[in-house]
């Protein structure tokens, strides 16, 4: 999410200030373990001979000390052509491998020139560096699993978590464990599983499920054959509908996809089928929305969240 709004086309879509993207950066990370890594190694350092500049080393050492600490940091050097911004980092990088000071180093050349046509190359540059310095193991394993398309073109040959995922909803694998399945879990559950059906998820479990009229709590083995192709049925123009709205979107990915879901994230909102007020059921790490009248027989699913506020 960072990278993509960093990245975004429209100038407007981006980040506006170092402040912004520390913030979002602060929001991302939460809470996350230090990563414990070896002290880089500079081969060369500069030859270049570099006399001054102690407020700005200072400065990169402060920003360095802030993001070991888990407070994250990001900062911008800039000047006119000719400043010495480069000399000055290779300096301060040299002065932390000298001092055996734990840093991973990603480089990548931004272009003017190519930035309509080419915006994310800088950033695959400076990927295929970790990847291919001395902590690249575990950048390659931290990459393969937040961002699996972009590892598969950084590391060509090596599919890494795209290799587990499930069949496409649209693939006959699907189709046959809908029709004929045993698999004795929630259908919820199991639209939601990327080992089971790769890229439907949360929001759109919700909508397929209320397309089809069954219960969240609904197993596959429970249904009938023709519940199973209405359920079937209902995923295919459920994705079909929601891949056209995607494609009408202009100016990057808002802060939250989705926006166009029928039901799900839309509690306490009349039932577009029915009108009844939709319902949910919440859960430590995401909430299930649902129309009483159209999916459970006027039946209100147990809030497990609800029922500890009232007791």
């Amino acid at each position: 999410e960072i990278i993509l709004k960093s990245m975004a086309k429209n100038q407007e879509d981006r980040f506006q200030s170092a402040d912004e993207f520390r913030a979002g950066l602060v929001a991302f990370l939460g809470d996350r373990p230090k990563l414990a890594l070896e002290p880089a190694v500079i081969a060369t350092p500069p030859e270049r001979k570099f006399v001054g500049r102690k407020s700005e080393l200072a400065e990169l050492l402060a920003a360095y000390k802030s993001a070991w600490s888990g407070a994250g940091k990001f900062l911008c050097v800039s000047g006119e052509p000719g400043m010495g911004k480069t000399s000055l980092i290779e300096t301060f990088l040299a002065q932390l491998a000298n001092d055996l000071q734990p840093f991973a180093l990603a480089k990548g050349r931004c272009s003017e020139r190519l930035s309509g046509a080419e915006p994310y190359r800088s950033v695959f540059e400076a990927l295929e560096s970790l990847l291919a310095g001395i902590q690249g193991a575990h950048f390659r394993t931290l990459l393969a699993e937040t961002a699996p398309t972009w590892f598969t073109q950084l590391a060509p040959g090596e599919e890494g978590p795209l290799a587990t995922l499930g069949p496409e909803p649209d693939s006959k694998e699907f189709a046959d464990l809908i029709r004929t399945g045993t698999d004795g879990r929630r259908v919820h559950t199991m639209l939601r599983d990327q080992h089971t059906v790769a890229g439907i998820g949360r929001g759109y479990s919700d909508d397929i499920l209320h397309r089809a009229r069954l219960s969240p709590y609904a197993s596959l083995t429970s249904l009938t054959e023709e519940q199973r192709e209405t359920l079937l049925t209902s995923v295919h123009e459920v994705l079909a509908e929601g891949l056209l709205e995607e494609r009408k979107r202009t100016g990057g990915l808002p802060p939250k996809i989705g926006d166009h879901w029928i039901v799900h994230g839309r509690y306490g909102t009349p039932c577009p089928r029915c009108g009844a007020d939709l319902r949910r059921v919440s859960y430590e790490s995401h909430e299930v929305t649902y129309c009483p009248v159209c999916q459970t027989g006027g039946k209100i699913l147990a809030d497990r969240r609800m029922s500890r506020l009232i007791k």
